[in-house]
């Protein structure tokens, strides 16, 4: 047998999409379960399409159900008023005025480029589904949380 020969299909990988959180509480759980998501959606980027036909739907599909259903979104200052009273438990614990106790210039540099590589990973995958008056709401949503 030559070694130089390709031998077929490619060998499987093990993606487990059950592995993702139902809840976030804290910035640790977030950065985990965004750090979880990143490299779900490099293996089904990677993995052959003999392998896995609908790749790009399971990105879009996680990736949207990871920014509208687990990760909050930061709630601001006005939210933190009488009428409503919100507390942000994820980005800002102790209140908008205060500066978050594990927020450090490294923490915000990975964050950054984790959602960086989250949104190439959303955009490579909803460029090459067909598009739809409904899917275009799901992008527009979905890049809008990203940004957020």
């Amino acid at each position: 047998r030559n070694p130089g020969k390709k031998l077929g299909i490619p060998l499987l990988v093990p993606i487990d999409l059950l592995s993702v959180p139902e809840s976030i509480s804290d910035l640790t759980d977030a950065f985990g379960m965004l750090r979880l998501c990143e490299e779900l959606c490099s293996k089904l980027t990677f993995v052959g399409s003999e392998r896995c036909k609908f790749g790009p739907f399971l990105k879009v599909a996680l990736l949207q159900n990871v920014f509208t259903q687990l990760l909050p979104l930061p709630v601001g200052p006005i939210a933190e008023r009488p009428p409503t009273s919100l507390v942000d438990h994820v980005w800002a614990p102790t209140g908008c005025s205060g500066v978050h106790p594990q927020m450090t210039r490294p923490v915000q540099v990975e964050l950054l480029w984790l959602l960086r590589r989250l949104c190439e990973h959303f955009v490579a995958a909803v460029s090459s589904i067909r598009s739809s008056q409904g899917f275009d709401a799901v992008k527009i949503v979905v890049l809008g949380a990203i940004s957020a």
